[in-house]
């Protein structure tokens, strides 16, 4: 949290150079200490296939709404917050009346929000977790809203606030959902996810700079957050989503029958694996 704020503080009282020559000082210190980890790998056979890995990873990934909902929810969302939040967040408080060091306040704000969040998860575990993990991505749309309408500083500390809590109980129900779902293609599973995500990295850049500076930044914040808000929300027209639940402690994956599986109000056909196309295991 004290790291944001003293990398604005010293953006404003050395310039952003010296700044950012520190902050790679930074990685190659933080480089030589994980040189020093001594952590052994598993072995891997010779019957190991990367494209046999490929073709296993997207099928379960196509198989599952859920799943690949969610992601395609996340490449609009990720896109957005870096392009809005990220790359016109320091511009707009640089240029307008909060100032350059205002904004390390504005990101200590936000790892404040990040760390309440994983408290928040801490103790509360709840059942419907996919639900809870699609609510809580809406928090992200109010640091848009805030410095759309020029809010003081307090006003957008405490939208990063929420804006923090609401994506780590998000992170913490979609990793704890895919873990307990997909055990078995977890990291095959997980890769098609990501790369969605990181492929929309710079095209959000692109795009959101260049309607800022066609249309401003107010224009683009707001839409930002509209466009935000409704992909998190639309995920709650997926009925597998809906369906995901927290398994109960000490519980594996469970596999329901096809004959009461039920996914949009129709019956599934069973796949060849023995499980529906869109099962998700509940306790």
């Amino acid at each position: 949290m004290l790291a944001p704020a003293v990398g604005g503080a010293l953006v404003a009282l050395v310039g952003p150079e010296p700044t950012l020559a520190w902050d790679a000082a930074s990685f190659a210190v933080a480089a030589f200490l994980c040189s020093r980890l001594d952590v052994a790998g598993p072995a891997r056979t010779a019957t190991v296939s990367v494209f046999r890995d490929f073709k296993e990873g997207w099928k379960e990934f196509s198989r599952l709404s859920w799943i690949w909902s969610y992601a395609l929810s996340g490449t609009v969302v990720v896109a957005l917050w870096l392009g809005g939040y990220q790359l016109l967040g320091p511009v707009i408080a640089r240029n307008g009346h909060l100032g350059a060091s205002s904004w390390g306040i504005v990101q200590g704000a936000f790892a404040a929000g990040l760390l309440l969040g994983g408290i928040v998860s801490l103790k509360w575990k709840p059942s419907r977790i996919m639900l809870v993990c699609v609510c809580a991505n809406v928090p992200l749309a109010l640091p848009f809203l805030a410095l759309a309408r020029g809010a003081p500083l307090p006003v957008l500390a405490g939208a990063t606030v929420m804006a923090g809590i609401g994506l780590d109980i998000a992170i913490v129900c979609w990793n704890t959902a895919v873990q307990e779902q997909l055990p078995e293609v977890l990291g095959r599973v997980s890769s098609f996810s990501s790369a969605g995500e990181l492929m929309s990295v710079p095209l959000g850049y692109l795009a959101v700079g260049a309607v800022a500076t066609r249309l401003g930044t107010e224009s683009v914040l707001l839409w930002s957050a509209v466009l935000m808000i409704s992909a998190s929300l639309a995920l709650l027209l997926v009925p597998s989503v809906r369906a995901v639940r927290r398994l109960p402690a000490g519980t594996g994956p469970v596999v329901v029958a096809a004959a009461t599986a039920v996914v949009a109000g129709e019956r599934s056909p069973r796949g060849r694996n023995g499980r529906t196309p869109d099962q998700v295991a509940r306790p």
